[in-house]
């Protein structure tokens, strides 16, 4: 399970997702992104190019 928080003084939830699989590693940040390894799957979350 992820959950998104909103930045501030108050404490808010914003949404909570759910991945596939399980996740053992330590998730990273690169070029805007943030990456998740869930099982044999990598996440990349984070707005695409245009």
């Amino acid at each position: 399970m992820t959950t998104v928080y909103r930045a501030g003084r108050e404490f808010e939830i914003l949404a909570t997702n759910s991945l596939p699989g399980y996740t053992l590693s330590t998730p990273s940040v690169s070029a805007g992104h943030f990456y998740i390894r869930a099982g044999s799957t990598l996440y990349a979350i984070g707005e695409s190019g245009n």
